[in-house]
């Protein structure tokens, strides 16, 4: 991509390598990590710290990363294991085997068998993880058991997210389509598959642009749940309706494959990252939010038909135009986060001012082993016609593989890093007071 079609990019590499002692201010340097602060950024010196917390071993390389919902725990997917850790203490609490069906049991027959994704439950005493055998395993963590097992996709299980209200599970995987499980095992239905979104019903794209579009990543929209984003090895995202089935809206823009995609906390923007090495902040089309706002007739979910694969309107809308597109990364983008405004690492624990509180904070994580913090408001960098190099917030350099998916706690300034020189790192960001 053309640097003139980014609104922003990373140039920090220049600080990362100097041993210029007027740039040593922007640095901190840990035994075996980096942090380097923009000078140009809102940030700035001394407005926050970012240090490492807990540096997790595994015995093979982390696919990822993601926090309870109550900020309590980290699980991490690796070979053959899901693992469960005090995200405070860095305590490992449970190790759970792919294909066995009790906590601790022993390790199945060598051979690979990575777990590609990981989700807690909204009560945080549920564990979801997907592999490349094509079943979702849902474990009671307190009980230590596994709930049920979940079979339908037909390649990798890459991606799930569980809706807010915990009643159902959804999955992307390599078969390009994306599942909606019933996740209320007290019902009849529980654990059976709602809904199959498959990229082949998105008729406008026609045969020949279906091949390779199998689903990297999915992400529900939190405010409500009516809707799921999901990103595709064919350069696109698109936004399906959990209610009908329907495919809203297409964003299209990525040079190459889209490997994740994460809302906004208030479900009216997105981010994706791609293998172009760039990220992009777009914003669901005023179309969109408007068929979102409208009461659902029937209830979300209450009259899809088990295995019943709903065709999309033949004109779903395009969106080609983005808020932002950042760039500067060396490598592919794998993973991204968009905590968003007055996120929690930017409040302080007394309630005094930061100056933090305003950024619109996204996150990126790369196979060039770095993690970005970027300002994506309206306006940032040469969307506004400021400084393309402002957006960047701070850059960590924290792994010596591919950080190949990043996590942000929702109750306190925690992130963490999953990678492929075998370790997960749990990171701490500390505000300082406004001046």
């Amino acid at each position: 991509m053309q640097r003139g079609a980014e609104t922003g990019i990373c140039d920090l590499d220049g600080i990362l390598s100097s041993t210029n002692p007027a740039l040593a201010q922007w640095k901190k340097q840990g035994q075996d990590w980096t942090v380097v602060y923009n000078p140009k950024s809102i940030t700035g010196k001394g407005k926050l710290d970012v240090s490492l917390l807990h540096s997790l071993d595994h015995g093979s390389v982390v696919c990822c990363v993601k926090f309870s919902n109550d900020g309590q725990f980290l699980a991490t997917g690796c070979n053959r294991t899901a693992q469960v850790f005090d995200a405070h203490t860095g305590q490992k609490l449970h190790t759970l085997t792919a294909t066995s069906d009790m906590v601790g049991a022993a390790q199945p027959p060598s051979g690979d068998l990575y777990i590609r994704s990981v989700c807690f439950s909204p009560d945080s005493t549920s564990l979801a993880t997907g592999a490349e055998d094509k079943v979702i395993r849902v474990w009671d963590i307190q009980n230590r058991q596994l709930r049920y097992s979940l079979r339908g996709h037909e390649q990798d299980i890459y991606s799930m997210d569980w809706s807010r209200d915990g009643r159902f599970l959804v999955s992307g995987s390599g078969d390009r389509s994306v599942r909606v499980w019933d996740a209320t095992i007290n019902t009849e239905s529980g654990g059976k598959c709602l809904m199959v979104l498959l990229n082949e019903d998105d008729r406008s794209m026609g045969t020949e642009g279906q091949k390779d579009s199998g689903v990297t990543s999915v992400a529900i929209n939190p405010i409500d749940g009516r809707c799921v984003a999901a990103a595709s090895l064919d350069m696109k995202v698109r936004v399906w309706d959990l209610r009908t089935g329907r495919l809203l809206e297409r964003f299209e823009g990525h040079k190459d494959s889209v490997y994740s995609v994460a809302f906004s906390q208030d479900g009216r923007s997105l981010v994706s990252a791609s293998l172009d090495k760039t990220l992009k902040v777009w914003d669901l089309s005023p179309q969109t939010l408007a068929i979102l706002s409208r009461p659902p007739e029937h209830g979300i979910l209450q009259h899809a038909n088990p295995l019943n694969a709903h065709p999309s309107p033949p004109a779903a809308l395009v969106t080609t135009r983005c808020r932002h597109t950042y760039g500067g990364h060396r490598n592919y983008v794998l993973s991204v986060a968009y905590p968003g405004a007055n996120a929690p690492f930017a409040r302080s624990q007394d309630g005094s001012r930061t100056g933090l509180e305003e950024i619109e904070w996204v996150v990126s994580a790369s196979k060039d082993r770095s993690v970005t913090f970027w300002d994506a408001k309206a306006g940032a960098g040469a969307a506004g016609g400021g400084d393309l190099t402002s957006c960047a917030q701070f850059m960590l350099q924290g792994h010596k593989n591919s950080v190949i998916s990043i996590a942000m706690s929702a109750t306190e300034g925690l992130f963490a890093t999953g990678s492929g020189d075998l370790r997960a790192r749990i990171w701490k960001i500390t505000p300082g007071r406004q001046e």
